[in-house]
């Protein structure tokens, strides 16, 4: 594992820490948490252990690369969802990105088929498909 991939891991699972195990969001470029905003993911990458999580999402992030979303650098992140749920707590690994509006959120969300989009300033999940 290369050193950006390790200090990325420790990035996340610091993150997770301080989130009650809950999830976090953290970005690609600086490694910190984006608190304003809306996430959405553009990938579904599901694990049974963080570790192993980080290690499929990186491995995806580079063999695709990110989509062009018309967004710099900084909006591009990982984010781990633990689903406490499902049987076992599910892990949610996902390369996802921050906009500023709801409305880009949701266009991006349908586009690439995911359940929710994240609210970071208010710190909520909101249900995108009818279905979930």
């Amino acid at each position: 594992m290369n050193k950006y991939a390790q200090e990325l891991k420790r990035s996340v699972i610091s993150a997770l820490a301080r989130n009650n195990y809950k999830g976090c969001t953290i970005r690609l470029t600086t490694m910190d948490e984006p608190t304003e905003g809306y996430v959405v993911a553009y990938t579904d990458l599901v694990s049974n252990t963080v570790d192993l999580g980080i290690d499929n999402a990186l491995s995806v992030l580079s063999s695709l690369g990110t989509p062009y979303f018309g967004l710099d650098d900084d909006a591009y992140c990982i984010g781990i969802w633990i689903d406490s749920d499902t049987p076992a707590s599910r892990i949610y690994v996902d390369l996802s990105v921050v906009v500023d509006s709801f409305d880009e959120a949701k266009r991006i969300a349908v586009k690439y088929n995911q359940k929710a989009i994240y609210n970071l300033h208010a710190q909520q999940l909101i249900y995108v498909l009818k279905d979930c």
